[in-house]
C-alpha cells in the first residue's frame, strides 16, 4: 500500500518524516513525502510527524484510517 502526505514546513527545515501505524512508529527516517507499508487485515490508523534539522519533532498529522480485508 502506498502512503503520501503534504509537505510540512519549519523554520529549521524539515529533514525527515516519521510514519506511525496504530500508535507505533513503523518508519522513522523517511526523507520523501511518501512511503509504503504492508499491514495485515483489519482497520489501521496512520499519522505522520515531521522532524527538523534541529532535532525537533512536530505534532502528529490528522489521522487517516484504512481497512484491509
Amino acid at each position: 500500500m502506498s502512503l503520501s502526505w503534504s509537505a510540512a514546513t519549519d523554520n529549521f527545515a524539515v529533514t525527515r518524516y516519521i510514519v506511525i501505524r496504530d500508535g507505533e512508529q513503523i518508519q522513522t527516517h523517511v526523507t520523501a513525502r511518501h512511503a509504503s507499508d504492508k499491514p495485515g487485515a483489519g482497520t489501521h490508523i496512520y499519522t505522520v510527524r515531521a522532524a527538523d534539522a534541529a532535532g525537533n519533532v512536530g505534532p502528529a498529522s490528522p489521522r487517516a484510517s484504512i481497512t484491509i480485508h
